[in-house]
């Protein structure tokens, strides 16, 4: 069988076709290596196949592809049944093109899954950053939530006329500072707003005393915030003359360290 005639066989759109078992393969591949014709007309079956993919052919019709896979269901090993196929390949020249157009469809179908494939893969990532900006809308919402309920609850107390109000003066420490506390003589609840009090080291915390008798009686320790204007709920008071805060070991004191006491206001 010379160059033309094996060429015109179709085995070389079958071989490119990936359609072709492991023997006929290695055979056609042998001829390739051989037959320089024969090599030269399988590089130009390969580009025709790039030239379709590249150009978007249509999808070949139900009635192509089930002439191209009659035609290779009918393929066969013997140099018998190859000659019928020499000679029905003759009378239908368009066969190579046809397997051509069947693989330029499959590379545009592999294209187009691995096209999906990267959209679906960046969607799922979209789809994380939006559950993470979700969550963090979602926090920052039930925080400003805690801050308006807190300023409600605050309201009210300061509406209530039932509290007494304090104005915690600056001493000699710290003459800046200001604390504004609030004591119910009925309900004895105690609260404070720290308007202005430097913030302490670490391993220190404000102390509120109350002045009771003569003697001092722990209020409570309390974090300073410089972003915190709420009021702090302190210790409930029975009798108070005075307020007081002294700066103290974290934690706080048994009995206040006189030379701390940052701010102090009497009823």
């Amino acid at each position: 069988m010379d160059s033309k005639e094996y060429i015109s066989t179709g085995m070389l759109e079958l071989y490119a076709a990936g359609m072709l078992n492991e023997n006929d393969s290695m055979e056609v591949e042998e001829i390739i290596k051989k037959n320089s014709e024969v090599k030269s007309e399988y590089e130009n079956i390969l580009k025709t196949v790039y030239l379709a993919a590249s150009i978007n052919l249509k999808v070949p019709s139900k009635s192509v592809k089930d002439s191209i896979i009659s035609k290779i269901k009918n393929t066969s090993s013997t140099k018998d049944t190859r000659v019928k196929e020499i000679q029905m390949k003759r009378r239908n020249p368009t066969f190579r093109y046809l397997v051509a157009a069947c693989v330029a469809f499959l590379i545009l179908s592999l294209g187009t899954n691995f096209f999906l494939w990267t959209r679906l893969k960046d969607a799922k990532n979209e789809i994380a950053v939006l559950s993470d900006q979700k969550k963090v809308i979602v926090q920052e919402n039930e925080a400003v939530n805690r801050k308006l309920n807190q300023a409600s609850r605050d309201m009210e107390i300061m509406k209530d006329r039932s509290y007494k109000m304090i104005d915690l003066k600056g001493l000699e420490k710290s003459p800046g500072s200001n604390v504004l506390a609030l004591w119910n003589p009925v309900t004895k609840k105690v609260y404070v707003e720290v308007l202005s009090l430097p913030v302490p080291p670490a391993n220190k915390q404000y102390q509120l005393w109350a002045i009771s008798n003569g003697k001092p009686v722990d209020g409570g320790v309390m974090d300073v915030d410089p972003a915190d204007n709420s009021l702090h709920a302190m210790k409930n008071m029975e009798d108070a003359q005075a307020f007081a805060i002294t700066l103290e070991p974290k934690g706080g004191s048994i009995s206040p360290t006189m030379d701390q006491m940052y701010v102090m206001g009497k009823l």
